[in-house]
């Protein structure tokens, strides 16, 4: 009957992100526990002999019966559901409740509701993916903002999202969230372009620096896989038919190999201070 309940809620009304309950074996059994699964709906369960755990819950039913079950006199299932449904209607829309400042139910809920879509436009907002804030500018730009005209960053895009297609398909993909094809393609073609830290730009995409220069080999190796983007040598630069008019010395970060100290560079360094 639970599950029964349950699928008829979820036929009706959005579906929560987390359902709580007991531990009783109508929760915990396998049919139950799929729907919820199916639905992307987090468990949740009290622990045991633990009843302040749904103390919210418990205390509605309490208030339902002593405000309608016990005091009336249902003669069949039907009327018991009607009843209940009756009363369930004037508890959230009619009843006015002290706890939420004497407000209705489901008055409260939906001056909530918009509450939180006003946060959620805004989180949207701020953590929106790079390519579509870059969908959002004027096309004329594109260029001027990538580096690469629309149609080869569009060839570039194509490219890669084949090569995740392929790599999700044999491996699978991983329970961590990660930068979308179109974004993994904009933070190489970034770090190219800009010369900054790949801590600057990991900063910009919400991941970390390791993450970023993991995001640039892997693009840039997809890429010249393909046969259709290829980057020239150091040995380029010094052909005889290569007219160059710039030189771009690469700044690429590594690591600096720092000397050890020693305690006899230490005490030869201060000797020699000394004299």
């Amino acid at each position: 009957m639970a599950t029964d309940v349950l699928k008829e809620a979820l036929s009706k009304y959005p579906k929560p992100n987390i359902f709580n309950s007991d531990q009783g074996s109508q929760y915990t059994s396998y049919e139950h526990t799929q729907v919820l699964k199916q639905h992307d709906i987090q468990i949740s369960m009290n622990g045991r002999g633990r009843s302040i755990d749904n103390i919210v819950i418990e205390r509605f039913f309490r208030t339902l019966k002593h405000g309608n079950i016990y005091i009336s006199d249902y003669q069949s299932i039907k009327e018991l559901k009607e009843g209940v449904k009756a009363y369930m209607h004037k508890y959230n829309f009619k009843r006015f409740h002290s706890a939420i400042g004497y407000q209705k139910p489901m008055n409260y809920y939906i001056r909530l509701l918009a509450k939180l879509k006003s946060r959620y436009k805004k989180c949207l907002k701020v953590y929106m993916s790079k390519y579509k804030q870059l969908q959002k500018k004027p096309r004329k730009n594109f260029k001027r903002l990538i580096g690469v005209n629309e149609n080869t960053f569009n060839e570039m895009i194509a490219i890669f999202i084949a090569y995740e297609k392929e790599r999700t398909k044999n491996h699978g993909v991983g329970g961590r969230k990660s930068l979308s094809p179109e974004d993994k393609v904009l933070l190489m073609l970034s770090y190219y372009r800009e010369y900054r830290t790949l801590e600057h730009i990991g900063f910009d995409y919400s991941v970390s620096e390791s993450t970023a220069s993991r995001v640039v080999r892997e693009v840039e190796d997809i890429l010249i896989k393909s046969g259709k983007f290829s980057l020239p040598s150091k040995r380029a630069l010094y052909g005889d038919n290569i007219d160059l008019e710039f030189i771009v010395i690469d700044a690429t970060e590594s690591p600096i190999q720092r000397p050890k100290k020693s305690k006899e560079s230490t005490i030869q360094g201060k000797n020699e201070t000394t004299h």
